[in-house]
């Protein structure tokens, strides 16, 4: 069953920029018949109604500010959402068959010396596995810059993002000590912890 997508924007977000809009043409309409009576009731006051005139372009050249500041806001969000939402597409499409399943359940299992012997076994499985774990950390690093919605990701990751990272974790120590880097998959790593902090 697939999941029900939200919007790209909250409809809290679309209340705020209508309420930016509607404020703007209220004033306009009620400012500006109150400006045009009193120029023609009271001629005597015409200079403070220039001063009241340069006013209200002074208002609406900030309101207009406001609601660009707003819609690049809102374009952000959305773009942010969007890739996420390409990322998780491309990470659910890394589908992992069961034979690689069984596999990761070995690992979870596996003491040091049988793990290297899993892990050499087939070159086919354990480029699947690496790939996965690239994959992981493509998001992770996306998440922690900014250009992807960590909400949106959390969602629909963590907990099978969670399993998998804590099956896998016997063959990421061995990566790191065999290969000297102890930074490999630390972005995933981080986040996940992060996301378990904030459950």
């Amino acid at each position: 069953m697939a999941l029900k997508e939200e919007p790209s924007i909250g409809l809290r977000d679309d209340r705020r920029i209508l309420t930016i809009i509607l404020t703007m043409a209220v004033i306009f309409f009620v400012g500006g018949s109150v400006l045009v009576y009193i120029n023609q009731t009271y001629t005597v006051l015409r200079p403070s109604i220039v001063l009241a005139k340069d006013l209200f372009i002074g208002f609406f050249t900030v309101s207009s500010l406001l609601v660009a500041a707003e819609t690049l806001r809102r374009s952000a969000l959305s773009s942010r959402k969007l890739l996420a939402l390409r990322l998780f597409d491309q990470w659910e499409a890394q589908h992992l068959d069961s034979d690689v399943q069984a596999v990761i359940r070995e690992i979870a299992e596996a003491g040091q010396g049988k793990l290297c012997e899993i892990v050499e076994g087939d070159k086919r499985i354990r480029k699947k596995i690496i790939d996965f774990l690239n994959s992981c950390e493509r998001i992770a690093i996306a998440v922690v810059d900014g250009s992807a919605d960590e909400r949106t990701l959390r969602e629909r990751m963590m907990p099978t993002l969670a399993v998998y990272f804590r099956e896998l974790s016997p063959l990421i120590l061995n990566l790191r000590r065999n290969y000297a880097e102890s930074h490999l998959f630390i972005y995933t790593e981080r986040l996940l912890a992060r996301w378990d902090r904030s459950r």
